[in-house]
């Protein structure tokens, strides 16, 4: 784990917190990621592995954060 990169292993698939903030600019490799109703991340995968966190920042994710747009969301 760093500032702006977590490796999760996930032994099966489902819906994991993490208690780590969530914020529209972590991207997951692989699955999707919502706010928990505490703020934390949750992340929902479909199978078991490997899933790689980062934040990626740019001027569009940010306009689209501005806009209230959450970027690969479970329920979009």
């Amino acid at each position: 784990m760093t500032e702006t990169q977590v490796t999760v292993r996930a032994a099966e698939a489902g819906t994991y917190r993490l208690a780590i903030r969530y914020s529209p600019y972590w991207m997951a490799s692989t699955g999707c990621l919502d706010p928990g109703q505490d703020s934390m991340i949750r992340l929902r995968i479909p199978a078991a592995g490997t899933v790689k966190l980062s934040i990626h920042v740019n001027a569009r994710r940010a306009l689209d954060a501005f806009a209230g747009q959450r970027p690969q969301t479970c329920t979009s």
